[in-house]
């Protein structure tokens, strides 16, 4: 993509704001065009904190949150993010929460609480590519007692 159509974007989502300065999406799509495409992360960063300030009980506002942060470096952060997300979260949301909460736990060497997530993500979806993903990466965390 031009770089023209992408600031073009961003003003339309300027503007939209301007407009509906609580829109949770368009806070959320203009964090992810700032940080993803046109790599502005630490504005970025005050658009998808917004989000989740202004909706403290949205699982999707939280989860973008934490991908933000893990994606920025900062894991411990993203954590609490992606723990508020799954907590609030539908099915989808959640599995993916868990799921990224247990790879940074795993990460950090909480081997034990990275097992915890993986058991509750098992018990807790009901579709089987997860399923075989979270199995794989508990059988691995198994194998390093």
């Amino acid at each position: 993509m031009a770089l023209g159509f992408l600031e073009k974007a961003e003003e339309i989502l300027r503007h939209v704001l301007k407009k509906e300065p609580k829109s949770r999406d368009t806070l959320l799509q203009l964090g992810e065009l700032l940080h993803g495409r046109l790599q502005r992360a630490e504005e970025a960063g005050k658009y998808f904190r917004k989000a989740a300030d202004l909706y403290p009980f949205d699982s999707k506002s939280h989860f973008d949150l934490g991908v933000f942060l893990l994606k920025t470096g900062k894991p411990d952060e993203a954590l609490v993010h992606f723990s508020r997300a799954s907590y609030f979260a539908p099915g989808g949301v959640f599995d993916q929460a868990h799921f990224a909460m247990a790879l940074i736990l795993r990460d950090r060497g909480e081997l034990p609480e990275a097992r915890q997530k993986l058991q509750e993500l098992l018990r807790a979806t009901g579709k089987p590519a997860i399923h075989r993903q979270a199995k794989a990466i508990l059988d691995e965390l198994s194998k390093r007692n």
